[in-house]
């Protein structure tokens, strides 16, 4: 036990001095701390979810001794309190009725992420709704001043575009950011043996129901809502809609099992998500489509590898 405290406090200390390399001046410093969840993930998927808790909590301390309690608290909403929630629901299981281990799915492990960024968006937005022009008026005022900076011709104009949706592109970077680093954690201790609970398989991935109504619900409030309130509802309805950007995505790596080229359909998919907006609207839709007709159910016939035995 003793031996899993002292490298939970090091995995901890280490995710640490990782997040404060965003405070450097540098881009490949903030490229790094891109990584700062990785070494929790590491810890608490191979030795479980106290282990997890106590690097979490070690890297907060070693945050707040270093730089204060204001970049503590960002670290903790960003990084350790995510990692170390998720951490736990991956590692709960249960027996089904024959008796066979069922781990808690991937597909609920997205959506507390898009829950958590959505509860501290709604949050943010009501705390900033005395300000002039509320949430909105604010980010836009900031990126104009951070923009003027760099192109002040075109600052007011570029922060009018990204102003309206801006929360919702923090959220989603962030909710990528955090299934990154616990996919590639969990990759890796698979690699050499010492994962917990085995991987999820992504074509399997599915979304609960009730995300759907509360995409729906945020759709409502954005058409009918004015001001503060469509803002808030827009970017909730891109923020409720990530988890479907994963389940699409399990409808294609699902699909391309059924094909002879399975890896150069699933490089042609990231290629085009890597390049081009808008297929990341498009698999956004797959995602939905498939939460009401069960593509995969109604299309996806055998493997190939299997017809082909």
């Amino acid at each position: 036990m003793t031996r899993t405290v002292i490298i939970a406090i090091g995995a901890g200390a280490a995710s640490a001095f990782v997040f404060l390399g965003t405070n450097v001046e540098n881009f490949g410093a903030l490229i790094l701390g891109y990584l700062a969840p990785m070494p929790l993930f590491l810890v608490g998927l191979s030795l479980g979810s106290v282990a997890g808790i106590i690097a979490a909590l070690a890297g907060v301390g070693t945050t707040l001794v270093t730089a204060g309690l204001a970049f503590a608290a960002v670290y903790t909403m960003l990084s350790a309190a995510p990692a170390a929630l998720v951490v736990r629901q991956s590692l709960l299981s249960r027996a089904d009725s024959q008796g066979n281990i069922e781990w808690y799915p991937a597909g609920l492990l997205v959506t507390w992420l898009c829950g958590i960024g959505a509860a501290v968006f709604a949050a943010a937005a009501l705390a900033m709704s005395g300000e002039a022009g509320g949430m909105e008026g604010w980010i836009r005022e900031s990126l104009t001043t951070v923009l003027g900076q760099i192109m002040p011709e075109e600052s007011a104009r570029i922060a009018d575009i990204f102003a309206p949706n801006m929360p919702a592109i923090m959220v989603a970077s962030w909710v990528l950011m955090m299934t990154f680093n616990g996919a590639l954690s969990q990759g890796l201790l698979v690699r050499f043996g010492r994962n917990a609970r085995p991987s999820p398989d992504l074509a399997e991935l599915e979304v609960p129901n009730w995300v759907l109504y509360a995409v729906v619900a945020a759709l409502v409030v954005a058409t009918l809502g004015s001001g503060g309130f469509a803002f808030v509802g827009r970017n909730l309805v891109m923020i409720f809609a990530m988890p479907f950007f994963f389940q699409g995505l399990a409808v294609i790596h699902a699909m391309a099992r059924r094909t002879q080229a399975k890896t150069l359909a699933l490089i042609i998919t990231y290629m085009l998500l890597l390049f081009v907006f808008w297929s990341a609207i498009v698999v956004v839709a797959l995602g939905l489509v498939e939460q009401v007709a069960r593509l995969r159910q109604r299309f996806a016939g055998p493997p190939q590898d299997q017809e082909e035995e």
